[in-house]
């Protein structure tokens, strides 16, 4: 969603909380938050992409009505390995059949961003918040952790172009005057 803005660690946290009680979308969330993916791609996994892997491909291919996906492989965090496990597990014990090509969740796009919104009204949070929110959120993280390089940072979230990257970082305009008033 254009304009989403990111989670405070706060909101972050609030929200998870209020998403374990559904399984599937605090999963959906989790992979969101470790991996920076669109709601979009996250629902089109499948489970041989997620089972067992150290690292997450994601090939080209459309993503909504205008985005057009990077191909790129996402490094699973432990964390995360652990939240699939676990999710897959509980599956596999009420029967459920895991075969490699299909789905990990059974939500559509809809229905993700309806509960998310849901929750959000409920959490009575201000500003535009949706999926998004998440992406925002691994791009800014990814831009601190990578010390500030945006072509590292665009690489690492399957931008096209640092311009897409740069929308999501903004301008800090302290640090301008800081740099200009430095001897």
């Amino acid at each position: 969603m254009p304009g989403a803005r990111a989670f405070t660690v706060e909101e972050l946290d609030l929200l998870e909380s209020r998403l374990k009680e559904d399984a599937q979308l605090h999963l959906i969330w989790v992979i969101a938050y470790y991996t920076g993916l669109r709601i979009g791609q996250i629902g089109q996994l499948t489970i041989q992409q997620v089972y067992e892997v150290d690292v997450i491909h994601i090939p080209r291919k459309r993503v909504g009505h205008t985005k057009q996906s990077t191909p790129r492989d996402i490094p699973v965090h432990p964390k995360l390995k652990a939240h699939i496990k676990t999710y897959l597990s509980a599956l596999a014990a009420r029967g459920w059949s895991n075969e490699r090509g299909s789905r990990v969740f059974t939500y559509t796009y809809d229905q993700c961003e309806h509960r998310l919104h849901d929750i959000i009204l409920r959490a009575n949070l201000p500003g535009k918040c949706s999926w998004h929110s998440l992406r925002s959120n691994f791009i800014l993280r990814m831009y601190e952790r990578l010390g500030r390089d945006i072509v590292a940072t665009s690489k690492a979230v399957g931008h096209a172009s640092i311009s897409n990257t740069a929308v999501y970082i903004g301008v800090d305009h302290d640090r301008i005057t800081k740099a200009i008033l430095e001897d």
